[in-house]
């Protein structure tokens, strides 16, 4: 328990590790050479291209730098880093901030493979759960067929080859230019995998149910989300009801009297990421995408980017492939952005327009799934919108 009470960003020592420094030295002379390359090789060559080139792989550039300085201050520095964790190394005089017990304690954890690990979904809270416990929440969600489907192979080669015949059209009509096809196509893709967080603040006394996160580092679609969601975001941040975060609660709070309102309202979108289908999700995006400078082709592709990561959002678990049918995983970096436009959406038709009790709300704020409302009236009042908008 003392050791799981460190939190699991807790880092511990170790000892020093030679080929991890060697690691850290390379890109800190890559970062040298670079900076003497560019103040040698200055441009002042402007261009025009769009904010698209903002998307382009990671450079791997390496200039050769012959400057008799650098050279010298490189090898100075490898000498003494090395002569340093030789001397250490033999000595054993690096400190640690665990006790022997509590090493021992973290090694014991490592090794057990009866539990699994995980910070709770809320309230950061380190969780121990039972693995056999985790496996069979984990499978009550995933044999809901409204939700995922079970696939019999891994489908990652297939849905490279589609994606690239995508891409590929979208070169050749100017949609997309090489670079940013070279930074959505990924050529050596990591399998997505899922894991849950625990939901301890629900089900006391029960095992608790588990929110399902897509991991996907490195996956297919990582840069694809990242440029959707750079198109979405602001999309987002216009909204009425677009909340930042807690400041922005406050800021707005200190703008009403407590005669202005006579409820003051908190609830929240049940499951709103697992939930939203995926055609009036992207009918929502499209509908603020055509009140946006973008021209009909880039719109047309960047909805066919969200319906096709939709469509064919796959991970592993267990050793098994699934297929999310349903909504937008948790870990894509787009799904809060998407979220936010399909209520935005919903908003624009029942809240800002053609709503009864549009006069009872002194204020209507949303942050992604948690709604804020100060209304005016009388409880009846407020059961009857309650029961409107859950009725809509």
């Amino acid at each position: 328990m003392q050791v799981l009470s460190k939190g699991l960003t807790f880092s511990p020592t170790t000892g020093p590790d030679l080929c991890e420094v060697k690691s850290d030295l390379y890109k800190f002379y890559r970062n040298l050479n670079l900076k003497m390359w560019f103040s040698e090789n200055n441009s002042n060559v402007t261009t025009n291209e769009p904010n698209v080139q903002f998307f382009k792989p990671k450079s791997t550039f390496h200039p050769v730098n012959n400057n008799a300085s650098l050279i010298a201050f490189k090898r100075k520095t490898n000498y003494d880093i090395e002569k340093l964790i030789s001397d250490e190394t033999q000595r054993g005089t690096y400190h640690h901030n665990l006790t022997r017990e509590e090493r021992k304690a973290i090694k014991e954890l490592n090794d057990n493979k009866t539990i699994i690990i995980k910070p709770a979904d809320k309230g950061g809270a380190v969780v121990v759960w039972d693995r056999n416990e985790y496996i069979r929440e984990a499978q009550r969600q995933l044999n809901d067929p409204k939700n995922y489907k079970k696939l019999s192979i891994n489908p990652t080669l297939q849905f490279m080859e589609e994606f690239y015949q995508i891409l590929e059209n979208a070169t050749k009509t100017g949609v997309i230019n090489d670079t940013t096809f070279k930074f959505l196509y990924n050529k050596n893709p990591v399998t997505p995998t899922l894991y849950l967080l625990p939901k301890i603040h629900k089900g006391k006394g029960t095992a608790p149910p588990g929110r399902p996160i897509v991991s996907a580092n490195n996956s297919i679609l990582e840069n694809t989300c990242s440029y959707i969601d750079h198109y979405l975001h602001p999309l987002v941040v216009a909204l009425p009801s677009y909340i930042k975060d807690s400041t922005s609660v406050l800021n707005i709070m200190n703008k009403f009297k407590q005669e202005d309102f006579d409820f003051f309202i908190s609830m929240d979108v049940e499951s709103l990421y697992t939930n939203i289908a995926h055609v009036p999700g992207i009918e929502a995006v499209r509908f603020f995408l055509e009140n946006n400078d973008m021209t009909t082709d880039e719109i047309e592709f960047l909805l066919l980017l969200i319906e096709w990561s939709l469509t064919h959002n796959f991970f592993t678990f267990n050793g098994e492939y699934y297929l999310q049918l349903c909504g937008v995983s948790m870990g894509s970096k787009y799904a809060p952005q998407f979220a936010c436009l399909f209520m935005g959406w919903w908003e624009s038709k029942f809240i800002h327009n053609n709503n009864p009790f549009i006069n009872h709300l002194k204020y209507y704020g949303r942050y992604i799934d948690d709604i804020l409302i100060l209304f005016k009236g009388t409880e009846s009042d407020l059961l009857a919108f309650y029961d409107y908008i859950n009725n809509t």
